[in-house]
């Protein structure tokens, strides 16, 4: 639940950054995010509304995922 030293926040924020988009987000550990162009949503929200998925962070929670059609980039190896 604490994310000052996250790598994955870093990257998010990058991503936000370098493509002028939204990032949405999915960290079952926290309740809110406070970032600018990062918005903290549901693994059933972003699946629906994203074009690409990336895995930064293996929770267990992420390994049930079915992914869709999106583009996907797996830093953790188990999609």
């Amino acid at each position: 639940d604490d994310l000052r030293e996250s790598p994955a926040l870093s990257i998010a924020r990058a991503i936000a950054i370098q493509h002028s988009s939204e990032v949405l987000a999915v960290e079952p550990n926290i309740k809110t995010l406070n970032e600018e162009n990062i918005r903290l949503v549901t693994i059933d929200e972003s699946l629906s509304k994203t074009d690409i998925h990336v895995m930064l962070v293996d929770h267990k929670q992420f390994k049930k995922i079915k992914l869709n059609d999106a583009f996907v980039i797996d830093t953790k190896g188990i999609w």
